[in-house]
């Protein structure tokens, strides 16, 4: 329970520097402008991105472009905000019942 909860506020902590990022590049530039999730993972990581993405299209072609690219388009605080927002209801604390 504890470690899905660390988990969520992890993903928490990466949505909020997502969106401050968002926000600093809005601010210099004028324009709004959302980070999806495909540019933040070529900007992390060009070489994983690029062989998942062949790999995907290769083995799972009919999984790959209406799912994963469809999520990847979003943009990324918010699918990291909905992770740690799952992530807190599957692993929240439930009260006791009590047995009669």
């Amino acid at each position: 329970m504890v470690i899905g909860r660390l988990i969520a506020f992890l993903f928490w902590v990466i949505a909020a520097t997502v969106l401050l990022r968002d926000i600093l590049a809005w601010l210099d530039s004028g324009a709004i402008a959302f980070m999806t999730g495909a540019q933040l993972w070529f900007t992390l990581d060009p070489d994983g991105f690029e062989q998942t993405e062949g790999m995907m299209r290769d083995k799972y072609p009919s999984l790959w472009d209406p799912a994963v690219s469809t999520l990847l388009d979003l943009p990324a605080f918010l699918v990291f905000l909905f992770l740690g927002l799952l992530l807190m209801y599957l692993f929240r604390t439930r009260k006791k019942r009590r047995r009669r």
